[in-house]
């Protein structure tokens, strides 16, 4: 028997893998000076893959880059304090990308690029400060997010691309009219509104309003108060109301007004 030792702790071994009848391969490591795993797998007779990665600590890099087909790919980032980005580029079919971020600071790319069909990815944010970057040029893409706890942030521009434009023109003389109500299963955004009001009278104040009804309740979003004989028009736009289903806007013009109003709502 030789007399030097062999494994111990602070030893370092080269691990080279050339066989093809691997079924199983499982590793746990547990040493807390790794900064860096990269895994390569380019064998061709490999159909499916389970990947699942979960982060505990800070200062992590996990690059992942999928160019094979039936791939699952598993994140799971819990209680890291800060320093973790999460670059992800897939650019094959059948892929399922599951992530889920409870941790602070948290950095997320995904780019999915050159894709027939078949990619999910299902991506769960319930923690602050997580920059999330999604860039899709492929083709069936399914991108389901879940945002929790912490303020999200969506641009008109984004709006205007995704929903659908509903044009509304009405007029009113002594009374109230309704513009537009949210169809079942549907949430809409005011987002354009102009009007224009004469006041008939020749001795009352009277008022013009663009309403919403919500549940039952009234409220006036716009409210113009029009003095005897005067003539007024005017324009609100950029994100004025949220609307769900059921929710109506309407037109109200008091007893000597003759009012005018359009909208443009994006409906999602």
């Amino acid at each position: 028997m030789s007399s030097q030792s062999v494994g111990l702790e602070d030893f370092t071994f080269p691990v080279a893998i050339a066989a093809q009848l691997i079924a199983s391969l499982q590793v746990d490591i547990a040493a807390q000076s790794i900064g860096f795993l990269k895994v390569d797998i380019a064998a061709q007779s490999i159909d499916a893959i389970n990947v699942n990665a979960t982060i505990v600590q800070s200062n992590v890099t996990l690059d992942v880059n999928v160019t094979g087909s039936t791939v699952t790919l598993n994140v799971n980032i819990a209680g890291v304090a800060s320093g973790v980005t999460v670059p992800i580029s897939i650019q094959s079919s059948a892929v399922t990308l599951n992530v889920s971020i409870v941790s602070s600071t948290v950095t997320l790319n995904v780019r999915i690029a050159g894709v027939a069909s078949g990619v999910v990815v299902p991506i769960s944010i319930q923690s602050s400060a997580v920059t999330l970057n999604v860039n899709i040029t492929a083709s069936t893409v399914t991108l389901n997010t879940f945002i929790q706890d912490f303020k999200a942030t969506i641009s008109t521009a984004s709006l205007l691309e995704k929903g659908s434009r509903i044009f509304k023109d009405s007029i009113v003389y002594n009374g109230t009219v309704t513009m537009y109500t949210v169809p079942t299963g549907k949430t809409a955004y005011l987002y354009l509104m102009n009007f224009v009001g004469i006041n008939y009278s020749s001795t009352y104040n009277e008022y013009l309003e663009l309403r919403v009804i919500v549940g039952g309740t009234i409220y006036a979003l716009i409210s113009v108060l029009l003095k005897p004989g005067e003539v007024r028009d005017g324009r609100a736009f950029a994100g004025l109301a949220k609307l769900v289903e059921g929710d109506s806007v309407v037109l109200y013009a008091a007893s000597d007004v003759l009012a005018r109003a359009s909208i443009h709502v994006l409906e999602l």
